[in-house]
C-alpha cells in the first residue's frame, strides 16, 4: 500500500505509477477479527 503525501495538480487515479520503496512505518499483522 503506497501513500503519496504531495498535492498533484491532476487526478491520478487510473494511471499507472512507478513507485520506489523507501521504508515502512510498521510490519505486516494479522487481525482474528477481521
Amino acid at each position: 500500500e503506497v501513500h503519496m503525501l504531495h498535492k498533484f495538480n491532476q487526478d491520478l487515479h487510473g494511471k499507472e505509477l512507478k513507485v520506489i520503496v523507501t521504508g515502512f512505518i510498521r510490519p505486516e499483522r494479522d487481525f482474528p477479527s477481521v
